[in-house]
């Protein structure tokens, strides 16, 4: 059985605007009880990776914070790990904060574990993949190389500024940003299975081109100065970007259709994240909830429609909350309407009564009190 090793990828994540201001973008709460990045670490210990490094470009409190015990994505607890690895020598420089740095400056663990293969995925793309027919594939055909990929047909409006794959009998040969010229495109999910020989040659040869390539510089150069070609494993099903704040607004309102959610959430595919000891959601006696997901610890005895209610809100009686997403410890007061917004964590709204995004999502930061 060969040796594998995933690194969860937290560097040139996209921004959501105001919402990661404060956190990165892996560390974002999703549909209430979920941080983002929960998603890639459940692909790699359903797919039996047990030993994870996660790549952190910024802001490791908020990770930690997330992660706990750090045994909660392990399957194996007594040889499985999920290690935080933080490049500090060059946090502070962003020419320098790249992941192809921090991998070199904690090539440690790839040395103590001596893995065959390494598999490095994002956490601003949201998919489910089973890695190991990828691995496999990988393996029989002996790649130094294999990139993961999907093909669109909204690539004029959707992945705008992603990279853009082209494929020559099944091999990748060149790599380009989506310029939104045409919809039927195929895109890299930014995830790369390595033999972990090669992967240690491109932290050596990284440096020796540009001390500014990342992971996907140096592949792009590799492709078009050198000519050269990597294998290629195509992602069926769901894919989601996260590219700014609409984008995350719209992604997490998708899962309120129960379809569409059973898709992602499969009896044999569970996604992990660290729990918390809080009692089940109550409802008060005049207490309405239509099409919504309420975590536990929520206290509920308002309206919530088309909504995302996290842990330990309280929504007093007369408040009205819809098409909104409310983030753990806020507050809403009486008589209250909140719409199309995204309340940020231990917000208070009690004076102010009308609250609703029109054209663009409305974002109220963490802490205001209104």
């Amino acid at each position: 059985m060969p040796k594998i090793m995933g690194f969860c990828n937290l560097h040139g994540n996209k921004s959501l605007g105001p919402l990661t201001e404060n956190r990165p973008l892996g560390s974002t709460s999703f549909l209430g009880r979920y941080a983002l990045m929960d998603f890639t670490l459940s692909n790699f210990s359903n797919s039996g990776i047990d030993k994870v490094g996660i790549l952190i470009e910024s802001q490791p409190r908020s990770i930690m914070k997330h992660l706990g015990s750090t045994n909660v994505f392990n399957n194996n607890t007594k040889l499985g790990f999920e290690q935080v690895l933080y490049n500090e020598k060059h946090s502070t420089n962003p020419l320098y904060n790249h992941d192809l740095n921090n991998l070199k400056a904690n090539d440690w663990l790839i040395l103590d574990h001596r893995p065959d293969v390494i598999v490095i995925a994002p956490s601003d793309l949201l998919y489910t993949l089973d890695f190991r027919p990828a691995i496999k594939q990988h393996l029989d055909n002996k790649e130094k190389l294999t990139m993961v990929y999907t093909r669109t047909k909204k690539g004029k409006k959707q992945f705008l500024n992603s990279d853009v794959l082209t494929l020559k009998d099944g091999r990748v040969n060149n790599l380009v940003q989506n310029q939104g010229t045409k919809d039927e495109i195929d895109i890299s999910v930014d995830t790369f299975i390595f033999s972990k020989d090669y992967l240690m040659s491109l932290l050596e040869l990284g440096p020796q081109l540009s001390a500014t390539f990342g992971i996907k510089e140096l592949i792009r150069y590799l492709l078009v100065q050198d000519g050269l070609s990597f294998g290629s494993y195509k992602l069926n099903g769901y894919l989601r970007a996260f590219d700014g704040l609409d984008a995350y607004f719209e992604n997490s309102m998708e899962f309120l259709d129960f379809d569409f959610r059973n898709k992602v959430f499969v009896e044999d595919w569970p996604i992990y994240t660290v729990s918390n000891n809080t009692p089940p959601a109550r409802y008060g006696a005049n207490a309405v909830i239509k099409n919504s997901m309420i975590a536990n610890g929520a206290k509920v005895n308002g309206i919530v429609i088309n909504s995302i209610i996290s842990r330990n809100v309280v929504i007093e009686e007369g408040a009205r909350i819809e098409n909104a997403i409310i983030f753990t410890d806020t507050k809403v007061g009486k008589d209250v309407l909140v719409q199309r917004a995204i309340i940020d964590k231990y917000v208070k709204i009690e004076k102010t009564k009308i609250l609703a995004g029109k054209d663009s999502v409305l974002y109220i930061k963490q802490g205001e009190k209104l």
